[in-house]
């Protein structure tokens, strides 16, 4: 016996109509799942960092401030012998307290997407480019840069990614725990 196509036909249509259906369907509440994911992850981002950031001092440019603030950070050398041991705690609690001094702590250094931070610093170091996303505990020596409290209204611009940051720790030293 043989097959009539033609009365087969509009069935077939049907059928691939709605397979082409389902998969749209599927894609796109994949699509809306990622969606949402994202922008809970980037509300929570959001949430960690303080209301307000960095502004700049009137009458100098952006440019003129932020390499003030990192020719001053250059200068700032890691002296191991003069290092002060301190926790990752007392630098969250008060950061400016320790600026420009050679520091050794054990922490968790954090690199993501445009991100690399060690109690609440961006990280500066040599190896920061292949270092993977994740969490990474270490113990490091380095320079602590961070002027002012967090929140304070100083007119100093920020440092890391779009100077997002209050302080940078600047790592000289680094062991992999």
């Amino acid at each position: 016996m043989e097959r009539d196509w033609e009365h087969d036909l509009p069935m077939l249509r049907t059928r691939h109509m709605v397979i082409g259906l389902l998969l749209i369907l599927v894609v796109g509440v994949v699509f809306a799942l990622g969606l949402a994911a994202a922008l809970w992850h980037q509300k929570r981002y959001n949430e960690q960092l303080n209301a307000s950031r960095p502004r700049p001092m009137p009458n100098v440019s952006y440019q003129d401030q932020t390499s003030l603030l990192k020719q001053a950070a250059e200068r700032a050398e890691f002296d191991p012998a003069r290092s002060v041991e301190v926790t990752e705690d007392q630098l969250r609690a008060t950061p400016e307290a320790f600026h420009g001094r050679s520091l050794r702590v054990t922490g968790t250094w954090r690199v993501g997407f445009e991100s690399s931070t060690f109690a609440g610093a961006w990280v500066r170091c040599s190896t920061a480019e292949s270092v993977p996303h994740g969490d990474h505990l270490i113990r490091a020596g380095g320079v602590w840069n961070f002027p002012r409290a967090v929140g304070a209204d100083t007119g100093l611009p920020g440092f890391g990614h779009m100077g997002m940051s209050w302080g940078e720790f600047r790592i000289h030293e680094i062991e992999w725990l």
